[in-house]
């Protein structure tokens, strides 16, 4: 009986190890954090948070067409400002937040090596030519205030760094722009800020093989 009971754990360990891993993409790890899985990073569900958190107001600065520091109250931001703000991000006890990576080899539409490329596409499941904003796929509930207009990345144009790369969040494209453009910002950091992990297959049958021992022991000193 007891072996029974065991080689019905060994199946339910495994179950759950393959449904935790297959299926979660997006997972909301509370105070305003979502953890996406496949890219092993966890975004701000706020997306316009400097606004939000009235940084923008309070920093707000206009130095010029060229200025590449510029701020501007509705959260819009030349590149280096935008990269000084998610620097300087002290936010659920973390300060290593950035702005999302880019793909400094794709240009237009599925970009997906592209962090917000990828979320875009991957997780969101949205085409070409929509607007994060207004769609309803069901998994963009977990994320607040998406602008649709453009998006910095904290990736610099490789072939001339007075640019950065940029996506439109609008449409779901990728394009270079001088630095001095003002877009919006959105925060991003590597890693998961969430719950302890699910245990790794490997754990999961040493476990399930330690409790089969055991049962085994039990049953031949019976």
């Amino acid at each position: 009986m007891k072996t029974k009971v065991a080689g019905l754990f060994i199946t339910m360990v495994l179950g759950l190890g393959a449904s935790t891993s297959a299926n979660a993409l997006l997972i909301d790890r509370g105070n305003g954090m979502i953890y996406d899985t496949d890219q092993n990073i966890t975004w701000l569900a706020d997306a316009n948070y400097a606004v939000t958190s009235g940084y923008a107001a309070v920093n707000a600065v206009d130095n010029g067409d060229t200025a590449t520091d510029n701020i501007f109250a509705d959260g819009r931001m030349g590149w280096d400002a935008a990269m000084s703000w998610a620097a300087g991000l002290n936010y659920g006890g973390y300060d290593d937040w950035r702005l999302f990576s880019a793909d400094d080899n794709c240009v237009g539409g599925n970009c997906i090596g592209t962090e917000l490329g990828h979320l875009f596409y991957e997780e969101l499941g949205l085409s070409v030519g929509e607007s994060m904003s207004n769609s309803t796929a069901p998994e963009l509930a977990f994320f607040d205030n998406i602008q649709s207009r453009f998006y910095w990345s904290g990736t610099e144009y490789t072939l001339d760094t007075d640019f950065s790369w940029h996506f439109l969040a609008g449409f779901g494209a990728q394009f270079t722009g001088g630095k001095s453009a003002e877009f919006f910002a959105w925060a991003v950091r590597t890693g998961d800020v969430g719950a302890a992990p699910v245990p790794a297959p490997a754990v999961l049958l040493l476990l399930a093989a330690g409790l089969v021992g055991i049962a085994g022991v039990r049953r031949r000193r019976s």
